[in-house]
C-alpha cells in the first residue's frame, strides 16, 4: 500500500494542500499533502465484515478531515481518491463518495477509469499509482 499512497500523491497536480485517500481492499491510507510538506500519512488496516469495513473507512476519513483543519485552519473540500471500494456499481469517486457521506466534501477520482475503451487486468483496481508514478515523465 505504501509505494502506491505516495504514487497516487504524485498524480496531484497542485501545490495547494491536498486531502488524499487511497483505499485497498485490505486497508486505507490517508494523506494530507501541503506543497511539498507530507502533513499526515496514516495507514488503517480494514476488518473483512463489509458493514464494519465501511465504517472505519467513514471514521478514518473524518479524522484525517479533522487533523487537515486542525493543521490548516480551514475544512477540507475535496477529497483526491483512488483505489476501489470492490463492486463495479460502486467504484469509483461516487461510491467512495457514498461510503464517507460527507455532504462537505467533494470526492475526485485521481485517475478515473474511462467508461469505454481499452481493459486492463487490472479490474475496478485505479491506476492512479501509476499515473502518479509517471508524473512529469515526458
Amino acid at each position: 500500500m505504501l509505494p502506491s499512497s505516495l504514487a497516487a500523491m504524485a498524480a496531484v497536480d497542485s501545490l495547494e494542500a491536498a486531502l488524499i485517500a487511497n483505499l485497498s481492499s485490505l486497508a486505507l491510507t490517508t494523506s494530507i499533502a501541503n506543497g511539498q510538506d507530507l502533513l499526515l500519512y496514516r495507514t488503517l488496516d480494514l476488518p473483512e465484515n463489509p458493514i464494519l469495513r465501511q465504517e472505519e473507512v467513514r471514521r478514518g476519513v473524518a479524522v484525517a478531515a479533522a487533523y487537515y483543519e486542525d493543521k490548516l485552519g480551514g475544512r477540507p473540500t475535496r477529497l483526491h481518491f483512488a483505489g476501489h471500494i470492490g463492486s463495479s456499481e460502486e467504484a469509483g469517486s461516487e461510491g467512495f463518495a457514498s461510503w464517507i457521506d460527507d455532504p462537505e466534501l467533494t470526492v475526485v477520482d485521481l485517475a478515473a477509469r474511462p467508461a469505454t475503451g481499452a481493459t486492463t487486468s487490472l479490474g475496478s483496481a485505479s491506476i492512479a499509482g501509476v499515473t502518479g508514478a509517471l508524473a512529469g515523465v515526458r
